[in-house]
C-alpha cells in the first residue's frame, strides 16, 4: 500500500504538469499541491527507518523552499515600475491605454503613485475581476477573459476620438488569439513603436 502512495504521490504533480498546457499549469497545479504533499507525507510516514524519513522531511522542504524563492525571483523580474514609468511619459489626457489581460492594472497601479494614469487606463475586455461576464477565460482564472468578437464595439468606444492609443499586454496570444484587438486599432491608427520587456509588450499608435 505504502508504495503505491508513493508512487501516486511522486507522479500526480509532475504527470498534470506534462499534458497541461503551460498557461493552465498553475490554476490546475494549485489545487493539486494539497492532496499531493498529504499523499507525499503519508508514504513518508510508512518509512520505518527514522533517519531515512527525517532525511526525506528535510529534502522535501529544501525543495519547497527552493520552488518558492524561485518563483518570487522570477516574478520580481517583471520591471513593473518602469512600465509604468513609460506608459507615464508616452501618454496625455488624449490617450488611451489599454490593458491585456485586465490583472496586469494591478502592478500599475501600484507603481501610479500619483495616479496619472487612472483616468486613462482600461482594462480589456472589462475591469478586473470579470467574474461571469465571459464564455472565454483562456488562462483558467474565472476573473481573467480573454478577447473575443464581442468585444469588438467595446474597443472602439474606449479609442474613440483619441489622438493616440498605447496597448500594453502581457501573454498576448493566449488571452486574444485571433489578434482582435490590433486588428481593430488599426483600422484607425498606425503602429509607431513597440517596447518588449519579458512577456510584456508595449504598442504605442498614432492617429491615422
Amino acid at each position: 500500500l505504502h508504495c503505491n502512495v508513493f508512487l501516486i504521490s511522486c507522479s500526480l504533480y509532475p504527470i498534470t504538469g506534462y499534458f497541461c498546457h503551460s498557461s493552465f499549469r498553475g490554476s490546475v497545479h494549485i489545487p493539486i499541491l494539497v492532496p499531493y504533499y498529504i499523499l507525499l507525507s503519508i508514504s513518508i510516514g510508512f518509512i520505518k527507518n527514522k533517519y531515512a524519513s527525517t532525511i526525506l522531511i528535510i529534502m522535501l522542504i529544501s525543495i519547497i523552499s527552493i520552488g518558492s524563492y524561485n518563483k518570487l525571483n522570477w516574478e520580481k523580474k517583471e520591471p513593473w515600475a518602469e512600465i509604468t514609468n513609460t506608459l507615464i511619459e508616452n501618454s496625455n489626457v488624449n490617450t488611451a491605454i489599454l490593458l491585456l489581460p485586465n490583472s496586469i492594472r494591478i502592478p500599475i497601479e501600484i507603481y501610479d503613485n500619483e495616479h496619472f494614469l487612472s483616468d486613462i487606463v482600461k482594462s480589456l475586455p472589462t475591469e478586473y475581476p470579470a467574474i461571469g461576464v465571459s464564455k472565454f477565460y483562456p488562462g483558467g482564472t474565472p476573473s481573467v477573459p480573454g478577447i473575443t468578437y464581442d468585444n469588438i464595439s467595446h474597443i472602439y468606444q474606449l479609442i474613440k476620438d483619441k489622438n493616440k492609443v498605447l496597448l500594453l499586454t502581457r501573454a498576448e496570444s493566449l488571452y486574444d488569439p485571433y489578434n482582435i484587438t490590433r486588428q481593430t486599432i488599426k483600422e484607425k491608427y498606425f503602429l509607431t513603436k513597440e517596447l518588449k520587456w519579458d512577456g510584456i509588450t508595449l504598442a504605442i499608435y498614432d492617429k491615422l
